[in-house]
């Protein structure tokens, strides 16, 4: 198989949501180096990082309510797609209006995850059950990239920072009088669902 356009539909507005689909986005990038990988995702814009992000060429925003609003917002979404020619699309957060899009912009493969009604929309349809708690969310992503190619285990996530960044993250810990060799423990303690 020989794509050279691959649309990935992920949630950035999580940083974690979007953490979990890096290993995805790295396993397609190894599988297809030439290929232009194109992320379509929802506002609010999580920052500069996502635009330079080394796994992806091209980020595509969804504005469902700004331009991309109701059913003619769908209609030039869809239309937009179709101008891309992408060869492949896969939704990694199981959503009817995705199902629908990518079918009206005419991809030829489709990949996703649902038991529900727009299921037949899709080419492959894994139907995981996410809620179980032997796996990881990223395996539950990576496994969609499996259907065109990508192998081996995921890798790690990925989280690209600016110099500017890291400079400004060592000046906070200098002043909390942390020294720039010690190690550290982050702990987050909050969560927004199962995974």
């Amino acid at each position: 198989m020989d794509l050279s356009r691959i649309l990935v539909r992920l949630t950035c507005s999580k940083l974690g949501d979007f953490l979990m689909a890096t290993p995805t986005l790295q396993g397609l990038r190894e599988r297809y180096p030439h290929a232009a990988i194109t992320a379509l995702v929802t506002p609010p814009d999580p920052g500069a990082w996502l635009n330079y992000h080394p796994f992806l060429d091209e980020v595509i925003w969804d504005d469902r309510k700004g331009v991309a609003r109701g059913p003619s917002g769908a209609f030039k979404m869809a239309g937009l797609l179709r101008e891309r020619h992408f060869d492949a699309a896969i939704d990694l957060r199981d959503r009817a209006r995705y199902a629908w899009l990518f079918r009206f912009a005419g991809i030829p493969i489709r990949i996703g995850s649902t038991g529900r009604y727009y299921g037949p929309l899709l080419t492959h349809n894994l139907r995981q059950d996410r809620d179980r708690p032997d796996r990881h969310e990223i395996e539950y992503n990576f496994d969609l990239a499996r259907v065109i190619g990508a192998s081996g285990e995921p890798g790690r996530m990925c989280l690209p920072v600016s110099a500017a960044e890291e400079e400004a993250a060592a000046c906070l810990l200098q002043s909390a009088g942390v020294a720039s060799t010690a190690p550290l423990i982050v702990v987050n303690p909050s969560h927004g669902g199962t995974s």
